[in-house]
């Protein structure tokens, strides 16, 4: 209950979840919303969605693409392009549906299409039964025909997610009276996710406080813990990465691999986004370090490549980072740190009252004894 893993974001954090498991530490991921913004909540909508609205594109390709079916993009992208004739998704996916049991599917991955195939067969099964079932049975039968169920607890974070299904099909049986059919159903869970409800989740931490929590370093705000870590600090900040920017006065730039479209403004466009991201990473790395009563770790890693290693030190740019702007006013150059070749290294530092108790670890191939990383970590631990 002392300890919180901060995120800047949730894009990795089923690392964190996998390693904290493996060791045996209880951990409980706090939500960045509301109980029906939940994952395995807006699955299911999007699951129930699609099999009463045969034109919602967007609850069918939800659907196929969540990990309930697990279509991958690729997929769904063929289907668009092959048997898409400016219909809706469905009607496509009915003409591959006959391609396949026609035996006149070409496709290179066969595994992908008898995948699709099945989820196809599947909504079908479950469409049959909307005109019938009574939509907590309708619901529960999708959770038991699909396995929705099995699938969610065998994820990191299965057993809460299995708390928030039944919560959900406790809320309908609740509301049985006034959910009549399963349009109303449909209706009542998308106006409670797009009107944020502050139904609040259920989580095995509402019964064992006695975890590490991990959530957004905004989750964070107003909270306080004895002990915080803050990790993948050098992950570069202030460059642009979105597929689609836009500003009021330059216009919109979209890049989507190779192709760039950018109202002739690129250039600055990037170099307006890149300076916004800056200052908002400047805002919200003071959130995380003020979130630490005792102790705070920092925790980052540089890659280290053989022929970076051969520039010189002068030489080697030292890209935007929270991990540099923490250790900048201790004048810790990080690049020329790491290339010294020692494979442990520990400092002690202060600036300005603060003190910082440094160690970088080289787990580089030439030192395969340590690990098998082509990265070099560096832990900062400072005493809050």
């Amino acid at each position: 209950r002392d300890v919180a893993v901060l995120m800047r974001n949730m894009t990795n954090v089923k690392a964190y979840e996998e390693a904290l498991a493996k060791e045996g530490v209880p951990y409980h991921v706090v939500s960045g919303s509301g109980f029906y913004q939940r994952n395995e909540v807006m699955w299911l909508s999007q699951i129930l969605s699609s099999l009463v609205d045969e034109s919602d594109d967007t609850a069918i390709v939800g659907a196929l693409r969540s990990p309930i079916f697990t279509i991958d993009d690729e997929t769904l992208t063929r289907i668009s392009l092959e048997f898409g004739r400016g219909e809706g998704f469905w009607d496509a996916l009915l003409r591959f549906r006959h391609a396949y049991e026609e035996g006149n599917l070409r496709w290179p991955n066969g595994e992908s299409a008898t995948r699709l195939y099945r989820a196809v067969d599947m909504m079908l099964r479950l469409r049959h039964l909307t005109t019938n079932a009574t939509p907590l049975a309708l619901t529960s039968a999708v959770v038991k025909i699909t396995g929705f169920e099995r699938k969610i607890l065998a994820m990191p974070e299965g057993m809460d997610m299995a708390l928030n299904l039944h919560k959900l099909l406790g809320i309908m049986e609740e509301r049985e009276s006034r959910l009549s059919s399963i349009y109303d159903v449909v209706s009542f869970l998308d106006d409670m996710s797009t009107g944020g409800s502050k139904e609040e989740e259920l989580s095995v931490d509402d019964v064992s406080e006695d975890v590490v929590k991990i959530m957004t370093v905004h989750k964070s705000k107003g909270l306080e813990f004895p002990v915080v870590f803050v990790p993948e600090c050098f992950n570069e900040v202030g460059k642009a990465r979105q597929a689609l920017t836009f500003d009021s006065q330059l216009g919109l730039r979209v890049k989507l691999g190779d192709l760039v479209y950018d109202d002739q403004n690129s250039s600055e466009i990037c170099r307006v986004d890149s300076k916004n991201e800056v200052e908002e990473h400047g805002r919200c790395l003071y959130v995380a370090l003020t979130r630490a009563e005792k102790y705070l770790v920092i925790v980052g890693a540089l890659k280290c490549s053989k022929a970076k290693k051969q520039k010189k030190v002068e030489d080697v740019e030292e890209k935007a980072s929270w991990g540099r702007w923490i250790l900048n006013p201790f004048g810790v150059k990080c690049d020329e740190t790491l290339y010294n070749g020692e494979v442990y290294q520990r400092k002690f530092l202060e600036s300005n009252g603060a003190r910082l108790d440094l160690r970088v670890y080289d787990v580089s191939d030439d030192h395969s004894d340590v690990t098998d990383s082509t990265f070099k970590d560096l832990d900062i631990i400072a005493k809050s």
